[in-house]
Parts: structure tokens; C-alpha cells; sequence
């Protein structure tokens, strides 16, 4: 299925499902108003504004699709999520603002779920959602963030970069090595960056953190989730990163944390 649109394109329905092989090019001017579901592979999504969804505004399922110049905009869960499996997808250039769900879980990027690997974000801004700005929780695997910011996200409890968590035993997967490099966490309502229970390795290098909640940064060695006594967490490598004030407090877990350096 192949699917061409171009200028001033409004498309408006409960659910838009994509399979495989599918163009949605709206030069920037599509905008469409409920729930974008891609469930195939080599997709391209370019220049849509996706908002009012009462779900998610764009969740990929599928392999190798491409989402760029995309705004996901007052949806009710989470702007642009991929989950179940869902590998190799790029999302380059694009925008989640004001999602809100009302119960406090819609952030605006999430990699999580059962996840696959390869996926990769660029160049994302993440700006007054009601939960995190990115959110890895549970991700089934590696997870790369290149140039991302997230701001403002403090309606609820939310992170700028939440790096972990899991629901059960197989979530937990040591093999993860999340990578992010010249993201930017900014008055967040928790944590600027957050290992969040993740027992695989984590390296932030040439990121910036400042005026969150709790901590700019923050990366214990061990944790207490609610549903584990106790749990070990993976290292966590912070290269060349700015804080502002300096501290040091809650990164026992963090080597080489001298390269944390002041604004």
C-alpha cells in the first residue's frame, strides 16, 4: 500500500493504520486528528502535524520506518511511541508538546515496551508533557538519542530522560547500552537524566542538565523498586557533561563522574 500526500492535506478520524511501504509527505501542511498506527515496515512520515488523538499520536510497531519534521501536538498518551518489537526506526527533526492523559502517563517520546533494537532519536524536542520527555522504560533494547532536548516536562512527576524501568523479571535485559549524546534536560519535574532501575549500561557524553526538580543527573549504583527488594544497576559513563550547580550527591553509580563539569 502506497498512500502520496502533499499540501494542505486535513485528515480527520479515530485511527489511520499503516501497513508496509507507505508515503505520507505533506510538504507541512497535513494535519491529522487521531491516532497514527504504523504496523508495517518502510515507512516514510514527513511534515504531519498528528494532535486530539485519544491515544497515542503516532505508535510504530513496525521495522525501518522514517518519521521526520513530525508534530505530535494535545494527544492523550504518548506523541510518538514506538513498542512491541518495532526496530531500526528513525525519528529525526520532530516535536511533542502537551500531551496529556490525565492519569500521568503521556510523555512525549517513548522507546519502551518490548522495543526492538537499532532504534534512534535526532534532533527531538520534548516540551510540557504531562509525564517524561523521553521515556525508556522497559525498552527491549539498545536505544540511541543523538542532539535531543527535553523541557519543561513537569505536570506531573516526569523525567527529561528516563533511561529504565520495568514491569516484571524478563523486562530486565543487562545487555541494553543506551547511548545519548548532546541532549539537553531543562526544568524537569524529576531527574534531567535518570538510569531509572536499568541494570544495562547507560553512556551520556556532551549533555547538559540543569534546573530539574530533584537531580540533574541521577544514577545509584543500587535501587528498591516497589515489585524487587533490592536490584543492581548497570554503569552508567558520563563523558564531558555540564551541571549547573555542581553536585555530586546520588551518582555512586556513575564512573569517571570527575567529567562532570560546571555551567
Amino acid at each position: 500500500m502506497k498512500i502520496t500526500l502533499y499540501n494542505n492535506v486535513y485528515l480527520n478520524g479515530k485511527k489511520l493504520i499503516i501497513d508496509s511501504n507507505t508515503i505520507l509527505n505533506g510538504n507541512g501542511h497535513i494535519i491529522y486528528c487521531g491516532e497514527v498506527l504504523i504496523k508495517g515496515n518502510n515507512n516514510k512520515i514527513k511534515n504531519v502535524k498528528i494532535m486530539d488523538s485519544p491515544k497515542c499520536g503516532l505508535k510504530i510497531k513496525g521495522n525501518k520506518n522514517k518519521i521526520k519534521n513530525v508534530s505530535t501536538i494535545h494527544n492523550k498518551r504518548t506523541g510518538i511511541q514506538i513498542c512491541d518489537g518495532g526496530s531500526n526506526n528513525k525519528i529525526i527533526n520532530c516535536y511533542s508538546a502537551y500531551n496529556d492523559s490525565g492519569t500521568g502517563d503521556a510523555d512525549g517520546f517513548a522507546c519502551k515496551l518490548n522495543s526492538g533494537k537499532g532504534n534512534v532519536f535526532k534532533n527531538c524536542q520534548a516540551y510540557n508533557n504531562e509525564d517524561d520527555g523521553f521515556d525508556l522504560f522497559a525498552a527491549g533494547d539498545s536505544v540511541k538519542l543523538i542532539s535531543c532536548k527535553s523541557y519543561y516536562n513537569n505536570k506531573n512527576n516526569g523525567s527529561g530522560f528516563k533511561l529504565g524501568g520495568f514491569k516484571k523479571e524478563d523486562d530486565l535485559n543487562p545487555n541494553i547500552h543506551h547511548e545519548l549524546y548532546n541532549c539537553i534536560a531543562c526544568g524537569n519535574a524529576r531527574y534531567g537524566f535518570t538510569s531509572n532501575n536499568q541494570i544495562g549500561n547507560i553512556t551520556l557524553e556532551k549533555c547538559s542538565s540543569f534546573f530539574n526538580g530533584k537531580e540533574d543527573y541521577f544514577f545509584p549504583k543500587i535501587s528498591h523498586p516497589k515489585n524487587k527488594s533490592e536490584l543492581k544497576l548497570g554503569k552508567t559513563f558520563i563523558k564531558k557533561c555540564l551541571k549547573f550547580p555542581i553536585s555530586t550527591s546520588n551518582t555512586d553509580g556513575v564512573e569517571e563522574a570527575k567529567w562532570i563539569k560546571s555551567l
